[in-house]
């Protein structure tokens, strides 16, 4: 073990120093040949540094990874299909990962110098890799790599770890490099997001790769020019950018559009209705609950969201079902609060034999529901009585259920 630690150590040296291949002893030269040699490719990454599994001993850790499948979380699939794969990721997460993010934070002065030193990430089968597996991919390696690596032989040599699941390999960059780059992309993506016709709907986000360091930018609204700027002003960087959602409409562009044909005979419960519409802005409360009860939570829940919205009145009218394209984060709240770039009016339901249509007949609802309270109104259900010739709506509020029939008139 000690004579591979030392080969480590020499490749190291090579990278680092620029040591030249002449002032190295015929027994130095031998030792880094044999590490070449042992060098392996995992994953089109080549390995710099590796522990050694000396032990069949693996008892302590096999009691770990067993007890992963016992678990309810596991069985019940809340992490997902629980397969063999699944299984060895979550070991090796649980497991190997907790032992060596500990190793190196330790070495590497914690968060913060680790994110200096280079990259940390998983790699799983249950997401289509080759194998389960920890990663570091260190920058510069110096001395601590070595620190880090004897830490981590002592408990695969106890038979606490496994060695083949840490991988160690050269990374051309860091996470505080990553970090800096995004924010060197930030400045011009806001220069040009306030400088848009109507910089309250747009949007976009900024990430960068942790394994390839690419520049990742999502938008809703840069024209081809301004991406190929974007492009441009990172020339030793690959830059990726994705439209998000619908683009926001450009000025003399439509930003509602609406149904054709107007009415449908058949109900539906996509969207959201507009329970309240104001002149920038509007209330959509989602037209299907969810069930969070087996999570512990409520057995109906209607999602709810104040969109601020560029003329809402002038476009839009309460009772509507619509489809909006939200542009950038909705504040956790309830209701939420975020901003809308698009919205989309869903035709009206009109069954045979009625007079009035779906839209009318919330608008009627609301304003009875707004009598007994001034709570979120949710409209939970809707039907038409062909032989009474009323509407019998659902209403849902304070998390209490009732209904309100409406003529249909």
């Amino acid at each position: 073990m000690k004579k591979k630690l030392m080969a480590i150590g020499m490749i190291f040296l090579l990278t680092a120093c620029g040591t030249s291949v002449n002032k190295i002893n015929d027994d130095e030269i031998d030792q880094t040949a044999d590490a070449e040699e042992e060098a392996k490719v995992v994953s089109g990454r080549e390995i710099i540094a590796s522990l050694e599994q000396t032990t069949d001993d693996t008892v302590i850790r096999d009691e770990k990874a067993e007890a992963i499948k016992e678990t309810t979380e596991f069985k019940e699939g809340y992490m997902g299909e629980p397969t063999d794969e699944l299984a060895e990721d979550l070991a090796v997460q649980q497991i190997e990962g907790l032992a060596a993010t500990e190793a190196i934070e330790q070495v590497y002065g914690g968060y913060e110098g680790v994110n200096q030193a280079g990259v940390i990430f998983y790699e799983n089968q249950s997401s289509g890799a080759e194998q389960s597996g920890f990663w570091f991919g260190v920058k510069e390696p110096d001395e601590r790599l070595d620190t880090m690596l004897t830490i981590l032989q002592e408990q695969v040599d106890t038979g606490k770890i496994l060695a083949e699941p840490i991988y160690i390999y050269q990374s051309p960059h860091t996470e505080a490099d990553n970090r800096a780059l995004m924010d060197q992309a930030a400045k011009p993506l806001k220069e040009m997001a306030e400088a848009h016709h109507n910089p309250d709907a747009v949007s976009y986000s900024i990430s960068a790769d942790t394994i390839t360091g690419a520049l990742e930018i999502g938008h809703n609204f840069l024209t081809e020019e301004q991406q190929e700027q974007l492009v441009q002003t990172f020339p030793e960087h690959e830059v990726v950018i994705e439209q998000q959602g619908t683009m926001v409409p450009l000025p003399g562009e439509p930003d509602v559009v609406y149904p054709d044909p107007e009415t449908v005979n058949e109900p539906s419960a996509e969207g959201y209705y507009l329970v309240s519409v104001e002149e920038d802005g509007m209330l959509a409360v989602a037209a299907k609950s969810q069930d969070f009860s087996s999570t512990g939570g409520v057995s109906k829940h209607f999602s709810a969201i104040n969109f601020a919205f560029q003329n809402a009145a002038e476009k839009l009218d309460v009772g509507q079902r619509v489809l909006i394209e939200a542009s950038g984060p909705i504040a956790e709240s309830y209701p939420g609060q975020g901003r809308a770039s698009f919205v989309e009016v869903l035709p009206a339901y009109q069954p045979e034999g009625a007079d009035l249509i779906e839209t009318q007949v919330v608008q009627r609802a609301l304003e009875t529901a707004k009598q007994k309270s001034n709570w979120v109104t949710a409209i939970s259900s809707l039907e038409f009585n062909e032989d009474t010739d009323q509407w019998v709506v659902g209403i849902f509020q304070e998390d209490e259920e009732y209904e309100v029939e409406i003529e249909d008139k």
